[in-house]
């Protein structure tokens, strides 16, 4: 697919942009923009594409996507067909990261939500616990004057902070980005393979870079991230051999051996593994 930049700067010297979308289907174009982009669904359904992810969406759902994070969102077929009394709804704010970071930035109370923002890299999604507060804030800010409105969107995201059941939506090896834990320690692991994992990685020297012996780095590893290395390794892979596949300049047998596959066979299992399909039945579910 084609990836478009769309411009979603505010016109009107305001930090954010409120409204409401009423439309036959939504716009059918796989893009990104500088913003960030908070979204509830209120009517229709479909597939959505946020990153390397692929699902379904229906009313009621409620995501906070990150700048540069490409998605698309994709009626069901009959909301193609020109049927007057469907329409596709939702209500979406778009706002400058760095602006409200700047403000973040000087105000320790507010770290949760710096926190929030940065995790918004690989896209978000929010369980039915704040879905209601969230639904009720948004409609009343359709009320409010344009400081009420920043001021409504600070509770907004406060309230998304308290969602424990939250969940990451694309991978962090498509969006190059990660969210790191609260240790620092494995800070220079993350480096090293947001550097290097397009080659070949061994335990023993990331277990070094992390200053500990590779059984004690695995017992950590997997303490901090829920997960494996060796796991958490191969979804970064995948997740970028996915941009690769979405740009349809390369075979697959060349997309393994960039990603950091060393045999096709390999490749294909992982993928597999991870995305729960194969890479060329992952590539038809993206429209061309």
């Amino acid at each position: 697919m084609e990836l478009r930049y769309l411009n979603r700067q505010n016109h009107f010297n305001r930090s954010l942009t409120l409204s409401r979308h009423s439309f036959p289907h939504f716009l059918k174009v796989w893009h990104y923009h500088l913003e960030l982009e908070l979204v509830y669904i209120t009517e229709s359904s479909g597939t959505r594409f946020v990153g390397d992810n692929i699902s379904k969406f229906e009313p009621g759902d409620l995501l906070l996507l990150g700048d540069y994070l490409p998605h698309m969102w994709m009626n069901d077929e009959v909301y193609y067909e020109r049927q007057e009394e469907l329409r596709a709804r939702a209500m979406v704010i778009h706002f400058d990261k760095n602006i409200f970071q700047k403000v973040l930035g000087l105000i320790p109370e507010m770290n949760q939500i710096n926190q929030l923002m940065q995790a918004a890299c690989r896209g978000i999604s929010f369980s039915e616990e704040v879905k209601e507060p969230v639904y009720d804030l948004l409609q009343g800010m359709f009320e409010l004057s344009p400081l009420e409105q920043v001021l409504s969107l600070f509770k907004i995201l406060e309230v998304l902070t308290t969602d424990k059941n939250r969940s990451s939506i694309s991978s962090s090896g498509f969006t190059k980005a990660f969210n790191a834990p609260n240790s620092r320690r494995l800070d220079v692991v993350y480096d090293y393979i947001l550097n290097h994992f397009t080659e070949q990685i061994r335990l023993e020297d990331v277990a070094n870079l992390a200053n500990m012996n590779s059984a004690a780095f695995c017992r950590y590893f997997k303490k901090v991230n829920k997960t494996t290395f060796s796991k958490y390794l191969n979804e970064v892979r995948i997740g970028y051999s996915c941009k690769l596949i979405m740009e349809e300049q390369y075979s697959v047998s060349e997309i393994a051996y960039k990603s950091g596959f060393n045999n096709l066979s390999n490749f294909n299992r992982q993928f597999k593994m991870v995305k729960g399909l194969s890479p060329t039945e992952y590539l038809k579910q993206y429209p061309s």
